[in-house]
């Protein structure tokens, strides 16, 4: 079966969004449940907004 794309810019958004996440979801299948949980763990263990105050005030950005 043939794809038909949509036309122009805001199609081709759309197009690139109606496919990532059944290619995320590709990508997720093949990390085991044990690994999955110890990434989890530990980025939920850093807190972004701290980090991401802490860069903005540090390096003037």
């Amino acid at each position: 079966m043939r794809k038909v794309y949509r036309k122009g810019a805001i199609g081709a958004l759309t197009d690139e969004y109606e496919k990532a996440p059944d290619e995320l979801k590709v990508i997720l299948l093949k990390i085991s449940d044990d690994t999955f949980k110890k990434i989890n763990e530990k980025v939920s263990e850093q807190d972004f907004q701290y980090n991401y105050l802490q860069t903005f005030f540090l390096c003037g950005l």
